[in-house]
């Protein structure tokens, strides 16, 4: 946002002086005068404020301004718009106040003008979204930011150096947070444009995969043992919320012989070519309506072999010879053990190709994720 500081401190110098003489309370005033000052020196200049998010989150607020997240129809932008003008009316608010205060105790323009100018308080640069917040968590790389208002654009990481005339002024706490030595571990997405799709690979050694809604314990996967993974492979801490992060937390499963994917709360079909061999899980909804979506490959000859309830929100899937000492175990014969947990889908055994196609974005792919024999 843009600041014209020959008209703005004047205008709240000027309000707030009438709000000192007018004898009325000044938390009854204090808002009201904020939003007068907004309304006729900022809102133009904050509306016109270009978002650019690093990259991150698929750059799709890239080149927007305030005034196109306002007009949006998208509910997350609508809130983001709100956040962000919340946190620039909490900077005015500080202004605004100490303005008041040092009018009351006598304080002249030219003083009020230095000390506004002088301090970390200013809009010359404001930070508008930060760690402690959800829209700063990047829901494809995993990486948390801060976001700052700078001369008319939002950016993330954006600073002020020591050739300013108000880096004398600022507090050192203040200085190591514009100098991007704060706690943010971003200098932009990794992955600009998103996870179309990616590729992992099994090798099955039986004729059938048991799937299921959950079956971690037979695999007696340790949660903390992957997270662990997910943040080493990622280079940073980082969970399955995620693309990433689910891409890793995936690949940590197969290597323990567990097939397991993020699908959300979709509840997908399970599906199955006898001529190929290929295996795929589905929206329900999409898959009764193939022709009117474009799938990523041809899905004639496909059956569906059945559903997953996804009580945690994946698809899950062991080799039968895993299952067959749990079937043996509970004196349960595969079918039956199968059965207890979820079905069985036929396989030749041999090396697999596994390609991810949701990516995270749950409702917006028709395919979640498909298997084919390669070896």
């Amino acid at each position: 946002m843009r600041v014209n500081y020959t008209t703005l401190i004047p205008a709240i110098y000027q309000k707030c002086q009438g709000a000192m003489l007018s004898g009325e309370s000044w938390e009854l005033l204090k808002n009201k005068t904020m939003w007068s000052i907004f309304d006729s020196e900022l809102k133009d200049s904050f509306d016109a404020t270009v978002i650019e998010l690093g990259g991150h989150n698929e750059s799709c607020l890239a080149g927007h301004t305030m005034k196109n997240l306002a007009a949006s129809t998208s509910q997350t932008n609508q809130n983001l718009y709100e956040r962000i003008k919340e946190n620039t009316m909490r900077q005015l608010g500080k202004l605004v106040n100490l303005t008041y205060k040092r009018l009351v105790a006598g304080q002249s323009y030219d003083d009020i003008h230095n000390y506004i100018m002088s301090s970390p308080v200013h809009f010359y640069i404001v930070p508008v979204i930060n760690q402690s917040t959800p829209t700063s968590y990047c829901f494809v790389c995993g990486k948390y930011s801060s976001y700052y208002m700078k001369e008319g654009i939002i950016s993330e990481g954006c600073s002020i150096d020591e050739s300013s005339p108000y880096w004398e002024h600022l507090h050192d706490d203040y200085k190591i947070m514009l100098r991007g030595e704060g706690t943010s571990t971003s200098k932009g997405c990794a992955y600009p444009k998103g996870i179309d799709h990616y590729d992992q690979y099994i090798t099955i050694k039986s004729n059938y995969l048991v799937f299921a809604n959950d079956l971690r314990n037979i695999i007696n996967i340790d949660p903390i043992e992957s997270m662990k993974y997910v943040s080493e492979r990622s280079g940073y801490h980082n969970t399955i919320n995620s693309e990433v992060g689910s891409m890793y937390e995936q690949e940590h499963s197969l290597n323990k012989g567990l097939i397991k994917f993020q699908v959300g709360n979709t509840s997908p079909i399970v599906a199955y070519n006898s001529k190929t061999g290929a295996i795929l899980a589905a929206d329900p909804n999409v898959w009764k309506s193939k022709k009117r979506h474009t799938f990523p490959f041809e899905v004639a000859g496909f059956k569906s072999k059945g559903k997953i309830c996804t009580d945690v929100w994946t698809v899950q899937a062991v080799d039968s010879i895993v299952f067959e000492s749990y079937a043996k175990d509970n004196e349960l014969s595969l079918k039956e053990a199968a059965a207890k947990h979820g079905f069985l889908v036929p396989v030749k055994p041999g090396r697999y190709k596994i390609t991810n196609y949701n990516a995270h974005h749950y409702s917006n792919r028709p395919v979640f994720f498909s298997m084919e024999k390669v070896d």
